[in-house]
C-alpha cells in the first residue's frame, strides 16, 4: 500500500494549504510610496532626490544614482 494522497502536510509543505502556492514577499517597507522605494526615473526626482541631470558620466566625486533619460544620469555629490 502507498501513503494516502490526501496528507495533510508533505515535507516542504507544512502551513501551506493544498493546492495554493506558496507566497513570497519583497521584504519591501509597506507604508511608504512607491517614490521613495525607487530610483529616479526622471530629472524631476532626481531634483527631489538631491540629484543633478548630467550628459554621459557624472563628474567624478558625483555618483549616480539614478536615470534622468537613456544616457543621461541622475548624478549626486
Amino acid at each position: 500500500m502507498s501513503a494516502p494522497l490526501n496528507s495533510s502536510a508533505g515535507p516542504g509543505r507544512a502551513g501551506h494549504a493544498a493546492g495554493q502556492p506558496a507566497r513570497f514577499s519583497l521584504g519591501l517597507p509597506t507604508g511608504l510610496p512607491p517614490s521613495l522605494l525607487l530610483s529616479p526615473g526622471n530629472g524631476i526626482e532626481c531634483g527631489r532626490y538631491g540629484g543633478f541631470c548630467t550628459f554621459g558620466r557624472c563628474p567624478f566625486p558625483a555618483t549616480a544614482i539614478g536615470k534622468c533619460a537613456d544616457f543621461v544620469p541622475c548624478c549626486r555629490r
